[in-house]
């Protein structure tokens, strides 16, 4: 691919991003080979991805919202092919993890399944709706008798997970160790921690260019941690009389719905997990430090699989600087070196937002709090997030749940109802607004901030300079 054909397509600002390098491969890929969304999408997204900004063709991007919206509508038919579908790539990939749990070195075959499941996973990450379902849902609310109170409690129940995520059971077992330290000796805590660190650390190497959790780390969020028989975790119940005001098709697509929900997010915790082993086994066998690993293109994996074939130092630190992929059409194409990236940077629009004094997004969970914001684009931030503040970011992970437990609220570029930051805030009772497009642009650190999530309206109080 040359750089003209970047030039032929016109471009707007997508989402921040901080994912491993040969993830963004497989995100391209699924864009435009994804077989759960041929359904639905009728055709591929062109894309484009700068360093850490990802772009996406105009019209290609307008019509992917399009399919969506009318996928949201499609009822209970639609979802369940798209659970069965999804499940087949779910069975996979746990089939692959017990295999590569039992391994020590990654042979080429391994490496082609590992592949092949992770590229599956991006299948069922990109087929979910979940950014237009809360509209589905609230049409389907709307024409019914209901409270204010028990629409609320529909959505708490529907929307939440009825089976644990990775992220909860890490912070359950977490809990488990705080509430019994008093009474064990400092060896035995760091015993239990290390077999914690063994069990979750891969839900901390979302971002590129990061290393698993120390024992430090643990240690730091324990402090933080109230004991676990202080902790309420108790799944969202809804009463027969809210029940029954919806008839049968409801209640099976909502049930549906629920399922979507908890697939996309346990599909998320297969790939943090295969993606952790894969890494680590290659950093071991090749002598890598692991957080290098996550700029290698897939091909690039391969050789360095079969030959040994490791980047060198310059290259890592100008990939590092100056890196564009390329997706259009299908063909992949990669940039490196500061000539082509300047090129290309001046090929894409890239107007500062106007000054706003407020915006709307999509109401994830209820509440209005003020708070200082304070943005977050990736573990390296979740220092300078204190107790009341507010976690503005372009979408939340399990790895920032530590700087989540001390915020009173969540504000999200994207996402929709089914997104991690929908469900932890749900969980956690705070307001969330998801879907804004423009928060982590128009707000700075230090902002007063006011989210109204009873509204759906994000309000500066006071800007820093």
């Amino acid at each position: 691919m040359e750089i003209s054909e970047i030039q032929k397509n016109r471009w707007q600002k997508g989402e921040e991003w901080f994912e491993k390098w040969y993830s963004t491969e497989q995100c391209f890929l699924g864009f435009h080979f994804n077989p759960l969304t041929k359904s639905f999408i009728t055709q591929g997204l062109d894309s484009l991805a700068t360093n850490t900004q990802w772009f996406y063709e105009i019209n290609v991007c307008k019509k992917w919202d399009e399919d969506q919206i009318k996928a949201a509508d499609l009822g209970s038919e639609f979802f369940q092919k798209l659970i069965s579908d999804s499940e087949s790539y779910i069975f996979q990939a746990e089939t692959t993890l017990k295999r590569i749990e039992n391994i020590s070195q990654i042979d080429f075959k391994s490496f082609i399944l590992i592949k092949k499941t992770l590229m599956g996973l991006w299948y069922v990450f990109l087929a979910d709706i979940g950014k237009y379902l809360g509209e589905r849902i609230d049409k389907i609310l709307s024409k019914k008798n209901l409270s204010k109170k028990q629409v609320e409690e529909i959505k708490n129940y529907y929307l939440v997970p009825h089976k644990p995520l990775a992220y909860q059971k890490e912070e359950k077992d977490l809990r488990k160790i705080k509430d019994i330290t008093s009474d064990l000796l400092p060896k035995t805590i760091i015993k239990l921690l290390k077999k914690h660190q063994e069990k979750y650390s891969f839900l901390t190497t979302s971002d590129i260019d990061t290393k698993p959790a120390s024992i430090n780390d643990y240690q730091e969020e324990l402090k933080e941690l109230t004991p676990y028989n202080n902790f309420s975790n108790i799944l969202p119940k809804i009463s027969k009389k809210t029940k029954s005001f919806l008839n049968k098709d409801n209640l099976l697509l909502l049930s549906l719905i629920n399922k979507h929900l908890y697939i996309d997010n346990y599909a998320s915790d297969l790939y943090e997990r295969i993606d952790f082993l894969f890494q680590e086994l290659l950093s071991k066998s090749h002598r890598i430090l692991f957080k290098e690993l996550g700029w290698y293109t897939f091909s690039e994996l391969e050789s360095l699989v079969r030959k040994n074939a490791k980047l060198s130092n310059p290259d890592l630190s100008q990939r590092k600087q100056f890196r564009v992929m390329a997706q259009i059409n299908g063909k992949i194409g990669v940039f490196y070196g500061k000539k082509n990236f300047n090129k290309i940077m001046k090929i894409l629009n890239l107007e500062k937002t106007k000054p706003v004094k407020s915006f709307k997004g999509t109401t994830a969970s209820l509440g209005c709090v003020r708070g200082i914001a304070k943005i977050v684009k990736g573990v390296k931030d979740i220092d300078k997030v204190k107790n009341g503040d507010i976690i503005v970011a372009n979408n939340t992970r399990p790895d920032l749940m530590p700087a989540i437990r001390r915020c009173v609220a969540i504000v999200a570029n994207y996402g929709g109802v089914t997104s991690h930051a929908a469900i932890v805030s749900r969980e956690l009772k705070i307001p969330c607004m998801v879907g804004t497009h423009i928060a982590t642009d128009v707000l700075k650190d230090g902002d007063l901030v006011e989210v109204d999530a009873n509204k759906g309206i994000v309000k500066i109080i006071n800007q820093e300079n």
